[in-house]
């Protein structure tokens, strides 16, 4: 791995890594003091409700690009794995284009929507276009990641001589 390469690594690590681990970490902490002064203190805390919405959004957006990243997200392969390679092969090519395509298009009215949003949270006042700022992150690294996988299966394709090469070097899944 090269410097470049290992410096946006721990990038990406400390992005889809580090903030949903402290996001969630503050939001079981949030929760657990939210039921805390309900029941035992018989004061409901008014802002745990902005803290929880907003760990939460950021743990899950940030989380599922990290998970895309590592290519380790849930499948439902019934259909895929009774297909022979090139069938898989054409398979992942349509999947990864359902999902670069929309999200490509999606990345300029998701900016325009959280640059002109102006509701405000309701117990702290803050607006609402930081807690769902992640939205971008999510957006365009989904939509890189696909366009990675994308070119790793034309690069198998090339590599392999072709559909009729295809068909005897088959792609082993993790």
């Amino acid at each position: 791995m090269s410097k470049l390469e290992n410096i946006i690594d721990k990038i990406l690590n400390i992005v889809e890594l580090c903030i949903p681990i402290l996001a969630f970490s503050i939001l079981f902490i949030t929760f657990f003091w939210a039921v805390f002064s309900r029941y035992i203190l018989g004061n409901p805390c008014l802002w745990s409700t902005d803290v929880e919405l907003a760990c939460y959004i950021w743990t899950v957006l940030f989380s599922a690009s990290y998970v895309m990243r590592k290519d380790r997200h849930v499948r439902f392969t019934i259909v895929y794995d009774l297909l022979g390679p090139v069938a898989q092969w054409w398979m992942r090519i349509i999947s990864n284009l359902m999902i670069a395509v929309p999200f490509a298009l999606l990345i300029l009215p998701a900016w325009r929507y959280l640059v002109t949003l102006r509701t405000i949270s309701t117990a702290l006042k803050v607006p609402l276009k930081y807690y769902y700022a992640p939205m971008i992150w999510f957006i365009v690294s989904v939509m890189l990641y696909a366009i990675r996988d994308l070119l790793k299966d034309i690069r198998l394709l090339r590599e392999s001589g072709g559909f009729k090469g295809l068909k005897y070097e088959r792609k082993e899944e993790n």
